[in-house]
């Protein structure tokens, strides 16, 4: 089943509709944001695996890692009510840019610049 985003979005608050036991908009943030926690940690320790010539499941990665992160940025964004396709694609814009936004609007001070977003 091929899927965009906005249909990813949708398929999601579907689901969360249907299958969500946590009410609150607090607690379901606490609890994504207690998720990604738990996936970057995994996503480390492959990162270590790999970096020590150990052995990894790569697999691992396709089957849980990354298809959590898509589930967890699609609920947030179906949360705070945006648009995850039109944030990913301001993403993207970002990062083709090589230099802070700062410095493109002007403002050289590197202590006041800051690095990417």
């Amino acid at each position: 089943m091929d899927l965009s985003l906005k249909d990813v979005q949708r398929v999601q608050a579907e689901f969360d509709e249907s299958y969500s036991q946590l009410d609150a908009q607090t607690d379901k943030v606490r609890h994504i944001t207690l998720q990604l926690g738990k996936l970057l940690g995994k996503l480390s320790a492959y990162c270590e695996h790999h970096e020590l010539g150990a052995p990894h499941e790569q697999d691992h990665l396709a089957r849980e890692i990354i298809p959590d992160l898509l589930l967890y940025s699609a609920q947030l964004s179906n949360l705070i009510g945006v648009d995850l396709n039109k944030c990913y694609v301001t993403r993207l814009e970002d990062h083709k840019n090589p230099l802070p936004q700062a410095f493109v609007r002007g403002d050289t001070n590197p202590r006041t610049a800051g690095g990417r977003d």
